[in-house]
């Protein structure tokens, strides 16, 4: 199965444990080595950090999805991530960009004044706003994903657009 990019993919959290081996050998090659692994497989087992929709890069067994997941730590300057295949019935929550951005938020994010002026100018437009990237993932989990270098990463859906 497949859900369109950038979809947060949540496990149940008696799942998130059993996930933790398949966590740590899946972070990406340059982040290989001792302590990262570790510290992905223990921060995605103690924290609600979802996976996130992709593009596969290997088949995917029936009943499988492949997800990537990024963490709320860098290692010489770049996002901690891994890879994962994880089984449909370990799934607890899926929330697209637009929920995401649709769902309350703390006054104190970063970006705050942008996004509701956003909001603003998208809703005078007829268009959805959603949010992926840094942003999404702070605002699903509450976890310091977004920096003072962070971007903000947006999907617009004009209103005559029949997908989802």
């Amino acid at each position: 199965m497949q859900f369109p990019r950038h979809t947060l993919i949540f496990m149940r959290a008696a799942a998130r444990p059993g996930l933790a081996e398949a966590v740590a050998a899946g972070v990406l090659p340059q982040f290989r080595r001792a302590p990262l692994q570790a510290w992905a497989a223990a921060a995605f087992t103690d924290n609600d950090i979802p996976g996130i929709a992709c593009r596969p890069e290997r088949t995917v067994p029936n009943g499988h999805v492949e997800l990537g997941v990024a963490f709320p730590f860098r290692h010489d300057g770049s996002r901690v991530r891994a890879r994962i295949t994880v089984p449909l019935g370990a799934i607890a929550d899926i929330r697209s960009p637009y929920e995401v951005l649709a769902a309350p938020r703390p006054r104190d994010l970063p970006f705050a004044p942008v996004l509701d002026a956003l909001l603003e100018a998208a809703a005078d437009h007829d268009t959805r706003l959603g949010v992926f990237g840094s942003m999404a993932l702070q605002l699903a989990t509450r976890l310091g994903y977004v920096e003072a270098v962070s971007d903000l990463d947006l999907v617009v859906r004009a209103s005559g657009d029949s997908k989802a």
